[in-house]
């Protein structure tokens, strides 16, 4: 699993910088949103809301499309597999909360305010 990744430097540094720079856009699309603005909704709604479940996801759906099991992947788990999946878990019941709770009736009214 994570062990298993190649570990030259140069993947882990380009997956470093990639997270960096969708934690930075996320942040400043959170701003924009917190001043009232729709097209930050919509951006993190779409872009984080769906394409980064896509991405949360698409790992553990590519390990039971290609014949793995649930039960082999906990049973080879070592304790970093254990907290990675635990905080994949964790993040993408954030993003599952999140998204429909930006297109709630108090949510609509905020941006209309500040609009």
């Amino acid at each position: 699993m994570l062990a298993d990744a190649d570990s030259s430097g140069a993947e882990p540094a380009l997956g470093l910088l990639v997270r960096g720079a969708v934690c930075g856009a996320a942040v400043w699309l959170v701003l924009r949103l917190r001043a009232g603005s729709n097209r930050a909704r919509l951006l993190l709604a779409f872009g984080l809301g769906i394409l980064g479940t896509l991405s949360l996801v698409a790992g553990p759906l590519g390990h039971l499309l290609d014949g793995g099991s649930v039960g082999d992947a906990l049973a080879s788990a070592g304790a970093v597999d254990l907290l990675f999946g635990a905080s994949r878990t964790l993040h993408l019941l954030a993003v599952l909360a999140a998204v429909p709770l930006m297109f709630r009736p108090a949510a609509n009214s905020w941006i209309r305010a500040r609009s």
